[in-house]
């Protein structure tokens, strides 16, 4: 069952990292063409909120590639991203590096993080659905982390 977020005094709420950064990947980059002046303020704050996470989520995931990143990984991603074949040494490497990135990365995606901003109400939720071409995952998760 998916945790929900928890709703504390004065626009403050409780969420895990991750979805944080996901709401703030899709609000960032949504339409406010039918929102009204002020729920387009709130969503812009909330979004600053959210931001946060994100660059805060970023510099973790940054610190660890430059920590961990062995020598001639550089040409193993370069490898992989023009889709050619890896030597069993090259493979095992990689393999050995997305683990231990996954074990510094996964925690802090499950991180609980506080922010404070003024959920949107119901009718903001509805003209931000009527401003763009939302999947139900990505409504599900706006309506999740800002109503």
């Amino acid at each position: 069952m998916k945790e929900k977020k928890e709703k504390t005094p004065k626009g403050k709420v409780t969420i895990k990292a991750i979805d944080a950064i996901n709401a703030y990947k899709i609000a960032n980059n949504s339409k406010l063409t039918k929102m009204e002046s002020s729920e387009r303020y709130a969503l812009i704050l909330a979004i600053r909120e959210l931001k946060k996470v994100k660059e805060e989520y970023d510099g973790v995931q940054k610190d660890a590639l430059e920590k961990l990143k062995p020598e001639g990984m550089d040409e193993i991603l370069g490898k992989i991203s023009r889709e050619e074949r890896l030597t069993l040494d090259e493979a095992i490497a990689y393999s050995k590096f997305d683990k231990e990135i996954g074990d510094i990365m996964t925690p802090a995606g499950e991180k609980m993080v506080e922010l404070t901003f003024e959920p949107l109400g119901k009718e903001a939720m509805e003209h931000l659905v009527e401003s763009n071409d939302f999947v139900t995952g990505q409504i599900i998760l706006l309506e999740d982390v800002l109503a």
